[in-house]
């Protein structure tokens, strides 16, 4: 199957039995040929999220990409909150920087 799942699985996700994994999400926007529409993010813990889900990626591979530690990123992911402002302002920055760059 062009997403990499058996067709059982495909129906257990449709059905809300279960929900495609992180590293299928980028297959199944590509077999869709749209992205389907998710609630705005409305916290910078929901726009990392969002970021890694429309992406595919974990909390290592973008802070990998960040160039913070991936504690970090789970953090934020969890309470929206950095120890350290010159974090917050590198994740903020990454992400604002991404998002001009799809428009």
């Amino acid at each position: 199957m062009a997403i990499g799942v058996d067709s059982c699985t495909i129906t257990n996700w449709e059905k809300g039995h279960s929900e495609p994994g992180l590293r299928f999400i980028p297959r199944v926007i590509e077999f869709l040929g749209y992205e389907p529409p998710s609630p705005p993010a409305s916290t910078l813990g929901e726009r990392i999220k969002q970021y890694r889900y429309e992406r595919g990626i974990s909390q290592k591979e973008l802070a990998s990409q960040i160039g913070v530690d991936p504690a970090t990123i789970g953090r934020m992911e969890r309470s929206n909150r950095s120890r350290f402002n010159s974090v917050l302002r590198k994740v903020t920055a990454f992400l604002q920087g991404a998002i001009r760059l799809q428009v």
